[in-house]
């Protein structure tokens, strides 16, 4: 939570269209070590990408070509949206969809 705290949009007056804390794991990383992103769509900063660098510490801002080119959903996830990566879902509109929401919703079965 430190880390999201450090996000430029992190302030109480932007509004967002959509919002999404998540996981994902590296394309290339053969044992898929979750990675956490944030994606947000709002109408005065657009749509951003954010990963959470583990060696530095802090979110990364990473285009969104080059995010879907290097990360992926887990199928378990894919499974759940009905086979839509959650950035892709523009039919939830402002939402925060967090991993412990889903785990609380769940029974922190994961």
């Amino acid at each position: 939570m430190q880390m999201l705290r450090t996000i430029s949009f992190n302030n109480h007056n932007l509004k967002f269209k959509k919002c999404v804390i998540d996981r994902v794991y590296e394309k290339e990383d053969k044992s898929k070590a979750p990675v956490m992103f944030v994606y947000f769509d709002s109408a005065k900063f657009g749509k951003k990408f954010y990963y959470a660098d583990k060696e530095q510490g802090q979110f990364i801002e990473i285009p969104s070509k080059e995010f879907e080119k290097r990360f992926e959903c887990y199928d378990r996830d894919l499974e759940k949206n009905h086979g839509r990566r959650l950035w892709e879902d523009d039919d939830i509109s402002q939402s925060i969809n967090s991993r412990a929401d889903a785990d609380v919703a769940e029974g922190g079965n994961r």
